[in-house]
């Protein structure tokens, strides 16, 4: 049986304009080894992983991919991967807003697109390492936020880098049919810098994971009405995006295969 119990926290007002939520995990199979294809995401975040070790292999190549503690994880565009577990383990994610991680840290979102970065591979403006340990050391959630919010609340006093898009995309429900007063030329550059990708590449990707969330909540409504209240023009438009995004139809698709 894959036991999971998730409970989600608002961030701090201060930093409300970079995080989304924190989200904290507990997986528990009862010595059962449990399958999970890792979907599309249009959500970038930090995440830290204690307890038992997973396996993470890639879909395309079969390739086990090395275990991560901390990683950041940018949008993610297809189904790259499985993971594979059978011992309990834990995992906080810090949910960042689309142009989040940018305004943080700096990082040009392009090279983390489809990406599972190791923290300790790259130049971070924190120590990874002590804000691991403290983590792995609470089993309080309450604690385990303010101690991600103490590093990022000093990581924002001292941040050099302003969002042009955050309040752009915070309040766009259509993002391809705000104005922007960019050339589409300029647009493009500064989401792929900020975001990861291109207006329209980050728009589709985003109502294509909140039709999968709103499946997940309610696996009775149909793909038909969830289309339609997502914004798909028709059945079509649906059944491309499935096969851009998952590489299948909508009639394929079984929801308790994917960690969602």
């Amino acid at each position: 049986m894959n036991n999971i119990k998730v409970k989600k926290i608002l961030p701090d007002a201060i930093l409300q304009q970079y995080v989304d939520s924190y989200i904290f995990r507990e997986v528990d199979t009862d010595g059962i080894t449990v399958k999970k294809i890792i979907p599309p995401n249009h959500v970038t975040s930090l995440d830290f992983f204690m307890g038992a070790p997973f396996n993470t292999i890639d879909i395309r190549t079969e390739a086990e991919i090395p275990y991560k503690t901390a990683a950041i994880r940018g949008c993610r565009t297809t189904a790259k991967y499985v993971i594979e577990y059978n011992k309990p383990f834990s995992a906080f994610s810090i949910k960042l807003k689309p142009t989040g991680l940018f305004s943080l840290l700096g990082i040009e979102m392009h090279k983390f697109t489809d990406a599972d970065i190791d923290c300790y591979s790259i130049k971070l403006p924190f120590d990874i390492g002590h804000v691991y340990q403290k983590m792995a050391q609470s089993t309080d959630i309450d604690e385990r936020v303010n101690i991600v919010e103490s590093f990022l609340v000093n990581v924002l006093s001292k941040k050099e880098n302003k969002s042009r898009l955050s309040g752009f995309i915070e309040n766009a429900n259509d993002i391809e049919a705000q104005p922007i007063y960019l050339s589409q030329r300029q647009q493009e550059r500064l989401f792929r810098k900020e975001v990861g990708m291109s207006p329209k590449h980050f728009s589709s990707l985003k109502r294509f994971c909140c039709l999968l969330k709103a499946k997940k909540q309610n696996e009775n409504l149909s793909w038909t009405s969830l289309a339609y209240e997502h914004g798909y023009f028709d059945q079509a438009h649906l059944i491309r995006d499935f096969h851009f995004f998952l590489g299948m139809s909508p009639t394929s698709f079984r929801i308790g295969d994917f960690a969602l």
